[in-house]
């Protein structure tokens, strides 16, 4: 089953600092490269959004219309 965030819950940056954390953490590991899929639709689906990736410095790496792989380079 899919999670999603409770209305009351979202644009609080709750998002952001996980996703920080993550990448704090996989850092230490000596991860370089972070991907995920993402998505362009309805906010019902538990990918998380494009542009929430976008404005965490994730790229567009491979292009779809529904669910475009997202990169960041560490």
């Amino acid at each position: 089953m899919p999670f999603l965030c409770n209305k009351n819950y979202r644009s609080l940056g709750l998002g952001k600092r996980l996703l920080e954390s993550i990448i704090d953490d996989l850092k230490s590991r000596g991860i370089k490269i972070v991907e995920t899929f993402a998505r362009k639709d309805k906010a019902s689906n538990p990918s998380g959004p494009v542009e929430f990736y976008i404005k965490n410095r994730f790229r567009v790496y491979k292009d779809d219309p529904q669910f475009p792989l997202m990169r960041l380079d560490l």
